[in-house]
């Protein structure tokens, strides 16, 4: 019922096929970290993806969740969401070599953007925040090489470790008008090494 921690990390795994009847309810972290996956088909029967779990995945272009997963889905635009409570969903990750859309608007129920979320990603130039993301975690546009612009929203109040740092070609950060400050919890850079900023 569960995929160890780290358990096909930095291996040459590049595709993996679950059973229909599998009995898969976890994925620990770092599972299946630095590996040569292009894409994976989450089954209906897992309710916990941890962290890290396809950090540095550098071919994966897709993510599919089976029908009746009641915790996790794909969105529109190809992002993995994860219902983390009543009230919160959460990001998960973007595919990190998904290459059809240069824009990417944050979907509108979602409210954290998990660490590592899009990091690498080598595609994306523009990133529109909805009004009820509050929280970006650590890494989570980190050295997306070809991010350009992007928006911070009323709504954010945490933004955490090296969340845009090695953005190269980031040349425009908006932040709208607000009545509440931005929180940054790890009191480490946010934007540094970002040269065109």
């Amino acid at each position: 019922t569960t995929i160890g921690e780290s358990s096909f990390a930095e291996s040459q795994l590049k595709t993996i096929t679950f059973k229909t009847n599998t009995k898969l309810e976890t994925i620990k972290k770092n599972a299946f970290e630095a590996t040569g996956l292009t894409t994976i088909n989450i089954p209906s029967t897992v309710i916990s993806i941890e962290e890290y779990s396809f950090r540095h995945c550098t071919k994966m272009t897709e993510i599919t969740v089976s029908e009746g997963n009641a915790k996790y889905s794909v969105e529109t635009q190809g992002g993995l969401i994860e219902k983390t409570s009543e009230t919160e969903i959460t990001l998960i990750l973007y595919p990190q070599a998904k290459s059809d859309n240069i824009t990417y608007s944050i979907p509108s129920e979602v409210t954290i953007i998990a660490g590592y979320a899009f990091y690498g990603q080598m595609h994306l130039k523009y990133i529109e925040m909805n009004e009820k993301v509050h929280t970006i975690k650590e890494y989570a546009f980190n050295g997306m090489t070809q991010l350009r612009t992007i928006t911070l929203p009323t709504s954010l109040t945490t933004i955490q470790q090296e969340a845009f740092t090695m953005c190269s070609s980031l040349r425009m950060v908006v932040i709208k008008e607000r009545s509440n400050e931005i929180t940054n919890e790890d009191n480490t850079k946010i934007f540094d090494e970002n040269i065109n900023l």
